[in-house]
């Protein structure tokens, strides 16, 4: 599994007051208060260009800015493959005009060039999204041809990629307040977990890592700890690939794009139980 890559400041430490109520039966006892060290997750702008034209801005953990670039432009289909990135370079953090503030929060700017992108005729970037998510100017599926049935999984294998995957939640462990999302083979080796403040964000630090590394997506499996929207599987249809399991629900959008792509969609994925929404010829039970 990928641990050295990827690297992001998940948390700092803040003092909170915490209330908890009095270990009583009596309904009137209230609440004690105390005083604590808590960890929460930090966020920052990350500013996404392409082709010298700013396309998005994500808020996202700090750290391995270019990965995140790099899955943000396959997961909108701009790019095929490692070779049609023509330049992926993340600058020094910018301090605020009056420079003060924690470094760790000061925005990045990436700047990406692919062979094609065309931005839309209208003001402001191609997409503004903070920790959520968006498709860009389109409302429909990426145009290609559905993908090939050929992978076969079988049930057992999701259930080990679950525990896989919330082992390597380390972020969420320590704020409670991160995504997930975990590349795998078919037979259930762990090869990717990242995550961050936003499951867009998981989705796209997985994708560039696994497109820096020039993984075959074609054969592999992604779980995500965030809700299968239509926008998730834009990423994963643009991405080519063949299985998108969620922790929580898809949308009724994100299972008609699913079906149209050749996708198989799987819901409330469970150490005992999931939904399969569309495709379940893949599934080996």
């Amino acid at each position: 599994m990928d641990k050295e890559n990827g690297k992001t400041q998940p948390a700092k430490q803040m003092q909170v007051l915490r209330l908890r109520m009095a270990d009583s039966e009596d309904a009137a006892a209230g609440f004690a208060a105390e005083t604590v060290q808590d960890a929460i997750a930090i966020e920052r702008p990350v500013n996404i260009e392409i082709n010298g034209q700013l396309a998005a801005v994500v808020m996202a953990l700090p750290g391995s800015e270019e990965e995140l670039a790099a899955g943000f432009v396959l997961g909108h289909g701009l790019v095929r493959n490692r070779e049609d990135l023509l330049l992926l370079r993340a600058c020094e953090p910018e301090p605020p005009s009056d420079g003060k503030g924690d470094a760790a929060q000061w925005p990045v700017r990436v700047k990406v060039v692919v062979p094609v992108f065309k931005q839309p005729d209208t003001p402001g970037p191609l997409i503004v999204r903070y920790a959520c998510g968006a498709v860009g100017e389109g409302s429909s599926p990426p145009r290609q041809d559905p993908i090939a049935l050929g992978l076969k999984v079988k049930a057992q294998s999701l259930k080990e990629m679950l525990a896989d995957l919330s082992a390597g939640q380390e972020a969420f462990r320590t704020t409670g307040g991160t995504h997930a999302a975990g590349l795998f083979e078919a037979g259930g080796k762990l090869l990717i977990v990242r995550e961050d403040i936003g499951r867009h964000n998981a989705i796209d630090r997985v994708l560039g890592r696994a497109l820096l590394e020039e993984i075959e997506l074609s054969n592999k499996v992604l779980i995500t700890t965030g809700r299968a929207s239509a926008d998730l599987v834009f990423k994963a249809l643009s991405a080519r690939l063949p299985i998108l399991a969620s922790l929580s629900a898809p949308t009724a959008l994100a299972a008609d794009w699913a079906k149209e792509g050749g996708l198989t969609l799987i819901g409330f994925l469970r150490p005992r139980r999931f939904n399969i929404y569309t495709w379940p010829e893949r599934i080996l039970n």
